[in-house]
């Protein structure tokens, strides 16, 4: 977390390029992959549920593997099929790989991040508070952080939907609302 908070203030020193709100998104994004693919994943929920169901998925080419009884199956599919996904990609299963799954869940959510916040200082410094409030557990196959995540774009975007004027409410909020409730738990 520091190596990367180093990182995003050296390339600040790159000049008017740097804030472009783009930019901060990618480098977020590029941070956040060398994180996954050099972190251990040591947490109890990560490799006891989530990648769990995604190596039954992944060993049994099965999305339904889940099902039969040995394991709690009220839990939702969608994570641990997408990480099955990348270990067949890579060709075998890795912890490492898999867990680059958050980063398709958390992609979303900070377009839209990107997208409300009116600058890019902002955008940086709402980001870099994200990284020292969740750090690692944003990536490391944790889904309580991704749906905080969408919580709080939710209280961000609820007053854009529901009090608004407009006789049709903005599009990205309806995504943020939908994005909700598809990684509910």
């Amino acid at each position: 977390l520091v190596l990367g908070i180093l990182m995003m203030m050296a390339l600040a020193g790159f000049g008017c390029i740097v804030w472009r709100r783009d930019f901060v998104l990618i480098g977020v994004f590029g941070y956040l992959i060398v994180v996954s693919l050099s972190n251990a994943n040591v947490g109890w929920d990560p490799r006891s549920l989530w990648f769990f169901f995604a190596k039954r998925i992944f060993l049994e080419g099965d999305l339904y593997s889940r099902l039969d009884g040995y394991h709690s199956s009220s839990y939702p599919a969608l994570f641990s099929a997408l990480a099955a996904s990348l270990g067949h990609i890579q060709g075998a299963w890795g912890e490492q790989v898999p867990k680059l799954a958050s980063l398709f869940f958390l992609a979303p959510a900070f377009v839209v991040i990107r997208h409300i916040m009116s600058s890019a200082m902002l955008t940086w410094f709402w980001f870099l508070l994200l990284l020292l409030v969740a750090g690692v557990k944003l990536i490391n196959g944790y889904q309580d952080p991704i749906l905080g995540l969408y919580l709080v774009l939710f209280l961000c975007l609820a007053p854009n939907v529901f009090l608004s004027e407009k006789k049709s409410p903005d599009i990205l909020s309806h995504f943020a609302l939908h994005g909700l409730i598809v990684t509910g738990k």
